[in-house]
C-alpha cells in the first residue's frame, strides 16, 4: 500500500487521468473531489469520506482513508504496479 498525506488544495492524480483534489478535512471526515477527463462515464464527483473509508474510482484501485489530522489526510492506495499514482507536483 502506498500512503500519501495531502492537505487541502493539494492533489493526487491516478493513472494521468483520474484526478483527486482534496478539498476540506475536519476531525474524522474528509471531502474529495475525484475527476475524470470529459466524455468519462462520471467527469466529477465530490465525496465526504471517513476514517478507515474505502473508495474504489476504479476496479484495480482501492484508496483508503487512513486517517486525518487537523488539516490534512493520509490516503492508502492499493493498485497494480503499472498503475501511476502521483502527487501533482511531482513532474511527469
Amino acid at each position: 500500500m502506498l500512503v500519501l498525506t495531502r492537505k487541502p488544495g493539494e492533489s493526487i492524480v491516478i493513472d494521468g487521468g483520474i484526478n483527486l483534489d482534496i478539498l476540506h478535512v475536519n476531525h474524522h471526515q474528509v471531502k474529495i473531489r475525484f475527476s475524470r477527463p470529459v466524455g468519462s462515464s462520471w467527469e466529477s464527483d465530490v465525496l465526504e469520506l471517513e476514517s478507515e473509508e474505502v473508495f474504489t474510482p476504479r476496479s484495480s484501485v482501492h484508496i483508503t482513508v487512513c486517517g486525518t489530522a487537523p488539516g490534512r489526510v493520509r490516503l492508502g492506495f492499493e493498485a497494480p504496479r503499472e498503475i501511476q499514482i502521483m502527487r501533482e507536483e511531482v513532474p511527469r
